[in-house]
């Protein structure tokens, strides 16, 4: 287990280190319920990303966890001076390392809160989860979560 999380964390490492090369924004944080652990978010547009999450899952003996969505053109609730809010809904994977790998889908329904005046990111999302093995089942989780956002060197808001 100790090998997966050197491998998985000079992994993130890396990840991390290409983003400000790449242009795009992103935001780097905690996330809470289900997994705890951190979270990261890279904003293909203004609208559409991609999210994901390292953490440990909420079942016993705290499993890794590892989770990736695609977020496509979300939809605009509010835009002022202050804050904007979006509702979003994706599609994404997650595996489970708990002696084995377990996998499934995930489909993240959720609202996004970026303070304008502040870089920071709020969200809660509930996600339906199509697990694949050890046997198929459908599952409901939920998440809260904070991330600081990183501007784009092209200085383009979201």
């Amino acid at each position: 287990m100790s090998k997966n999380l050197i491998v998985l964390g000079l992994l993130l490492l890396f990840l991390i280190s290409a983003l400000p090369a790449s242009g795009q924004t992103y935001g780097l944080g905690f996330i809470f319920v289900e997994p705890t652990g951190l979270t990261a978010k890279m904003w293909l547009s203004n609208r559409q990303a991609l999210a994901g999450g390292l953490g440990w899952a909420s079942q016993t003996g705290n499993p890794l966890l590892i989770q990736v969505d695609y977020l496509p053109p979300s939809l605009l609730l509010l835009s002022d001076s202050n804050l904007k809010v979006n509702f979003y809904y994706g599609l994404g994977g997650r595996l489970i390392f708990n002696g084995g790998a377990e996998g499934g889908f995930r489909f993240p329904l959720g609202f996004d809160f970026l303070a304008q005046r502040a870089p920071l990111n709020f969200f809660f999302e509930i996600v339906p989860i199509l697990l694949l093995s050890p046997e198929a089942r459908l599952t409901l989780k939920g998440a809260i979560g904070v991330r600081y956002v990183f501007k784009a060197s092209s200085g383009r808001r979201l």
